[in-house]
């Protein structure tokens, strides 16, 4: 008779599995309690795989250069597994030397546990240089735990915290869609009340361009008339200066021919009558001193007419500067649209100056002709004196 013996865990077998079957038949156990443990189990395991990577990664490294890892375990806590290198190297050197087929080696196997069991002794050997492809696969296992652990470690709480987020922010999408497509009907409706607003903004632009035209138009004729009513008084009054400095010229002939007249008369009858001498003396004395009265009379007249004319002249001179002045802003009128209304109210206080100056002139020249009418009536009354 054969007594049944139960299967315990061996070193094959995985513990962890044989764990949690043992737990599922334990009566009374809470479900998020054995959710847990299996989550610590998958965890363990994925941590030990990590390691037994790490070290099939660096194991052939450290038994190609044994002297190496002695220097770094003798004095360590790790110090048992020299004594493993040293016999899996002997024993390594016995079948080179014999040239046996090597069989399972139990040292190697022995290497292996003891590396399994302290993964932290591969920390003591950071100068152990690996490949790039090692370091991308423990990289890879290293990814690989930490995304196993964010998604074992998640509750359903959370994904129902998840997933209502999710719905408020696709709520809030929808409401976006919504807002855009208001917006851009809108817009649309803007723009047309816009495109309206630029056609009646043209409009009234080609209007006051018009006006504009016809204000330059009426601008230029006006300037042009009054252009031609100064340059009728300068020639009128450079005709009547003329006329009275030929006056003047005619007088000095006649007067300058009187005097030779006289001069001679007198010096005959000087020699002829020397006993009359004192008197024509005084006569003729008394003759040059009221021709050099009236000779110095005229020229002061004549003076007085030249520092007027060179007046009036200098008057017209600004008379045109004031004329180039317009037509200057006159140009910027028509270039600058937006300052109409200031170029308008210059437009009239030029328009006001002119009229001022026209005004001006006017009364010079009235004041002009009241000057020469009093100097006619003095020379006329001085001239019946003397006849």
């Amino acid at each position: 008779m054969q007594i049944p013996v139960t299967k315990l865990p061996t070193a094959l077998d995985n513990p962890y599995e044989w764990m949690l079957k043992q737990l599922h038949d334990v009566p009374n156990i809470d479900v998020g309690d054995v959710r847990s443990i299996q989550i610590r189990c998958v965890i363990r395991v994925l941590e030990e795989t990590m390691d037994n990577v790490k070290s099939a990664l660096l194991l052939p490294k450290l038994l190609s250069l044994p002297q190496n890892a002695f220097k770094v375990l003798i004095g360590s806590k790790y110090e048992p597994g020299k004594r493993l290198v040293d016999d899996y190297m002997r024993r390594r050197q016995l079948i080179v030397k014999k040239q046996q087929a090597p069989l399972s080696d139990q040292y190697l196997i022995r290497i292996l546990d003891y590396f399994h069991r302290n993964p932290d002794v591969f920390n003591m050997f950071p100068d152990v240089t690996l490949t790039p492809e090692d370091h991308q696969m423990l990289n890879i296992f290293a990814l690989l735990l930490r995304i196993s652990k964010i998604h074992l470690n998640r509750s359903s709480k959370t994904e129902i915290n998840q997933e209502r987020l999710l719905q408020k922010v696709y709520q809030k999408n929808e409401k976006l869609k919504d807002t855009i497509i208001q917006l851009q009907a809108t817009l649309e409706s803007q723009k047309s009340q816009m495109e309206s607003k630029l056609t009646t903004k043209e409009v009234y632009l080609q209007k006051c361009e018009q006006a504009l035209e016809l204000q330059q138009k009426e601008h230029l004729r006006r300037i042009e008339s009054e252009s031609e009513k100064c340059k009728c008084l300068i020639q009128e009054n450079q005709k009547t200066i003329a006329a009275k400095q030929n006056l003047l010229e005619a007088e000095l002939k006649t007067l300058s021919e009187t005097y030779n007249t006289q001069t001679k008369t007198n010096g005959v009858e000087c020699k002829r009558v020397y006993a009359e001498k004192v008197k024509e003396q005084m006569q003729a004395e008394a003759a040059i001193k009221k021709y050099e009265h009236t000779i110095g009379s005229k020229m002061l007249e004549c003076l007085d007419i030249e520092d007027l004319f060179s007046v009036e002249q200098d008057k017209l001179d600004q008379l045109m500067l004031i004329h180039s002045e317009v037509e200057r802003e006159y140009n910027k009128i028509v270039v600058s649209r937006e300052t109409l209304q200031e170029q308008n109210k210059k437009k009239v206080i030029h328009l006001y100056m002119m009229n001022r100056a026209a005004r001006k002139i006017q009364d010079y020249w009235r004041r002009y002709r009241k000057a020469l009418i009093m100097k006619r009536r003095k020379s006329k009354r001085k001239s019946k004196k003397w006849a």
